[in-house]
């Protein structure tokens, strides 16, 4: 949503510049609420901690790639190399 916005801002008529701004306004604010929110639960939750703290230790991932892979493969971390290619 926010990309959308900031898409229209960019042809939309200065006069509806104002509105859109404050509608990019909150959405980064509920972007901002929500990363931190989701920061706190992970940080509650030890068997997420490791793993995002080793996804996050490598280069170009930041916490939304590894909050990310860690939700649609929770199985990182548990499993060997065969039991791997078998999931695939």
């Amino acid at each position: 949503m926010r990309t959308m916005e900031k898409n229209r801002l960019q042809i939309m008529p200065a006069a509806l510049h104002s509105s859109i701004n404050s509608i990019l306004k909150m959405l980064e604010k509920q972007i901002t609420r929500i990363t931190e929110e989701l920061y706190i639960l992970v940080q509650q939750e030890s068997r997420w901690r490791v793993p995002i703290a080793i996804l996050t230790s490598t280069p170009g991932v930041g916490s939304v790639l590894a909050y990310t892979r860690i939700s649609e493969r929770p199985e990182l971390g548990k499993l060997n190399r065969k039991e791997i290619f078998e999931i695939q």
